[in-house]
């Protein structure tokens, strides 16, 4: 009985260990605020700039950090007095600088607000508190001393835009997904129309736009670019750029109004192709040929290859054991070069310049003019023990 004790307990050990090892070797995200911070608050609004804040995963910043600002009104002590209200919008200054507009405020009022990164994987942070007291609103306390002065211009301080100094600027903005596609090279092709922007329900051109694309898999978002061209806007990603028979995000980032404030567009989905085998024209070398010469002599091993003309190439070979191993792939054959793929993924050690004289083919690497294989027309060898080799590790000759 205490042994088995002993074995559940050293089990029980291994999985903490091995718990623990694994949490400590988990990428942990990396928030940051700047504690400069600069208030400006006058009788029903206030400004606060700062450092940008951002948030690193493994030194690597993430893109789609959301920032934003949360406030609300608190006693002298700083306990809030009720909910926090928000503004998704800030303007971006120089050196790094963001600016917060925050209007519509109490005068005389002290409130607190914090700075806040929000992120799809890692949830909502925010900064230490930033308090602040609005200014005493002075203008009702003499108004009736300056009357007669002012009287005579009532219809002006009627139209006076003083009084809208406060009135918040709305943005909206009416961008359905992106439509995705591929073309024939294999790069993503993105377009969105019916783009609106609007400020304070008046339609505006002014506004900055552009793609965003990611794997589904992955926490930051890479930049496009787009054009416009007529209500159409039109941008690309190179094939080279993406991963084969992999799925990925794509919306589109609108930046507007004086607040410089940010707005997305729903994600569309698509898959990258899977690239299929090429298959060459290898009519020209069809048939089945034996190795009789490698680098000037004899080879000490057996190798067979059946061409087909469609680009499928078998080959046969004995070098290791008794046994053949037999390999197949996928060829290319242009311009008297060969290349391939084995139908396992491995491709080829070398591509091979090609000729043909009757009955007789040469191969040369193009890697190294040395290895050079002769071939003669031959039928293949009554082939009963082989093995159908997968394995990676396996010495093949080509």
């Amino acid at each position: 009985m205490r042994r088995y004790i002993n074995i559940v307990l050293c089990a029980l050990c291994t999985m903490l260990c091995c718990s623990c090892e694994l949490l400590s070797s988990m990428p942990i995200p990396v928030f940051y605020f700047s504690s400069d911070v600069e208030v400006t608050a006058k009788t029903t609004s206030a400004t606060i700039v700062t450092e940008r804040p951002y948030v690193k995963m493994s030194g690597v910043e993430i893109e789609d950090a959301i920032i934003s600002l949360e406030y609300g009104e608190c006693s002298k002590s700083g306990e809030l007095m009720g909910s926090l209200s928000e503004k998704n919008s800030y303007k971006t200054l120089a050196d790094n600088m963001i600016s917060f507009s925050i209007k519509k405020l109490s005068d005389n009022t002290n409130y607190v607000a914090y700075v806040v990164i929000t992120t799809s994987n890692y949830g909502k942070r925010l900064s230490d508190p930033i308090y602040f007291k609005t200014e005493r609103d002075n203008s009702s306390d003499d108004g009736d001393d300056d009357g007669t002065d002012d009287g005579g211009n009532d219809d002006d301080g009627g139209n006076d835009d003083g009084g809208n100094d406060d009135e918040e600027e709305v943005v909206s903005v009416d961008v359905a997904a992106p439509t995705v596609d591929f073309n024939s090279d294999g790069d993503m092709e993105i377009s969105v129309s019916d783009v609106l922007v609007q400020i304070n329900n008046k339609s505006t051109s002014t506004f900055d736009i552009y793609a965003q694309y990611r794997k589904s898999t992955a926490s930051s978002w890479t930049k496009c670019s787009l054009t416009k061209s007529g209500d159409t806007y039109y941008g690309s990603v190179a094939a080279s750029k993406l991963s084969e028979d992999t799925e990925y995000e794509v919306r589109v980032k609108i930046t507007a109004g004086s607040d410089n404030e940010v707005f997305y567009s729903p994600v569309a989905y698509i898959t990258t192709p899977k690239t299929e085998p090429t298959y060459g024209d290898t009519s020209a070398i069809a048939g089945t040929w034996h190795l009789f010469s490698w680098r000037g002599e004899e080879p000490p091993f057996d190798v067979y290859l059946d061409i087909e003309e469609g680009g499928c190439i078998t080959l046969y070979q004995r070098i290791e054991s008794r046994s053949w191993s037999i390999y197949e792939s996928v060829a290319d054959f242009e311009d008297g070069i060969i290349s391939g793929v084995y139908t396992d993924g491995v491709t080829w050690g070398a591509s091979y310049s090609v000729s043909l004289d009757n009955d007789t083919m040469t191969w040369v690497s193009t890697n190294d003019t040395s290895d050079i294989s002769i071939y003669e027309r031959s039928e293949l060898p009554d082939i009963t023990d082989y093995v159908t080799t997968r394995s990676f590790d396996a010495e093949r000759f080509l």
